[in-house]
């Protein structure tokens, strides 16, 4: 500002005019205080313009500051499409985590499909009753009864059972593999709920079929030798049944849950174009598959993303880093399974070396000791 009064003013603009050649000072002295008047009108003037500009120029300061505070505001407030919004009341990401890590999650402690409890009326199941002996009996009759083919049936593989002579709704579900590794669309509600469920856990019995039962007389495990060929019957239900836990979280990810599309539709913004509906019961993979579907298989989600502030971006980015984690929770606890079912197997496969190496021994010992 001072330039800008010092360009207008400058300094020579107030100082009094020498007297013209040949004048009259008297003359000269009736005229000054008119010209001082003058003068004094001109400053008051300038004055009254300098603080009008001035007032002018902090206005738009403020007017831009204010400006500012607002578009930072704004863009602050702005939601990225996997927040649907920021207050306690958004349960979606709370929903998920306990679906996946909590003790009722999928492979949680408390889970009725892989939790303990189930696990353990399956072992005691196994051990105290001829289940165990009927188990490849069991087999057929499930699969006849409730999984057969058309071709089993015309073949005559398949001749009564619960349903002689029909195919069932969901054939050969009980043995082959999709049944627990393949996931179904997303938008889809399970139309056979009982059937698919009796199939995944039939395939899993097929898969690891437990030792039968000796059902020997109790007397036979009063002996030391008696116990000790129960023992070793207990170890290898015991590596069956580790087998069984792993295909049964498995199972776990795969079965319906009540209510479960609802509440994870919540970890997505309803305002994201292009996103498919989820169905109302989904199993745990579908609610992960639209997930991904939801975001970086959704064009609409880059549109959202190209439109975002920095702000905006950087909460997507959070909630992108969390989903991450949740994906890094499922692939330990899956390398966990696989480094436990390894382990296992190794063990397994040393024991039977070193039974075979024993028995090499013991038939190359000479029944005297050598001489010295």
């Amino acid at each position: 500002m001072l330039w800008l009064a010092i360009t207008l003013f400058p300094a020579t603009a107030f100082a009094l005019p020498p007297p013209l050649p040949g004048s009259s000072s008297a003359y000269f002295n009736d005229w000054q205080p008119l010209y001082e008047a003058e003068q004094g009108k001109n400053r008051a003037a300038n004055l009254d313009n300098m603080k009008a500009l001035m007032t002018y120029e902090g206005m738009q300061t403020k007017a831009q500051q204010e400006a500012r505070l607002k578009r930072y505001e704004q863009n602050n407030a702005q939601m990225p499409p996997s927040m649907p919004c920021g207050g306690q009341n958004c349960t979606g990401q709370e929903n998920m985590a306990a679906t996946i890590t909590g003790g009722g999650g999928v492979m949680g402690a408390l889970n009725t499909v892989s939790g303990a409890g189930a696990m353990s009326t399956k072992v005691s199941t196994t051990l105290t009753s001829k289940e165990g002996a009927k188990e490849p009996l069991q087999t057929y009759a499930v699969h006849c009864g409730d999984f057969a083919t058309a071709a089993e049936i015309t073949a005559g593989v398949c001749t009564g059972g619960v349903a002689p002579g029909r195919a069932g709704v969901k054939p050969d579900a009980d043995i082959v593999g999709t049944t627990l590794l393949s996931s179904p669309p997303v938008s889809t509600d399970a139309v056979h709920v009982n059937k698919d469920a009796l199939a995944r856990k039939q395939l899993i019995d097929n898969l690891v079929q437990a030792p039968p039962p000796a059902l020997r007389n109790k007397n036979f495990y009063k002996t030391v030798g008696g116990q000790a060929i129960e023992g070793k019957v207990m170890a290898d239900r015991a590596r069956v049944n580790l087998s069984r836990t792993v295909l049964s979280q498995i199972n776990a990810m795969n079965t319906p849950q009540n209510g479960l599309g609802a509440k994870f539709s919540k970890t997505i913004s309803k305002n994201a174009p292009g996103s498919k509906p989820l169905a109302s019961n989904p199993t745990l993979v579908q609610a992960l598959s639209w997930q991904d579907q939801a975001t970086y298989g959704n064009p609409g989600w880059y549109v959202q993303i190209a439109k975002m502030s920095k702000s905006a971006l950087a909460k997507e980015q959070i909630l992108m880093k969390a989903q991450q984690l949740q994906y890094e929770y499922l692939a330990v606890r899956e390398r966990t399974n696989i480094a436990a079912t390894w382990a296992t197997l190794l063990a397994e496969k040393t024991q039977q070396v070193n039974t075979i190496q024993k028995m090499q021994a013991v038939a190359n010992t000479p029944e005297a000791p050598a001489g010295g």
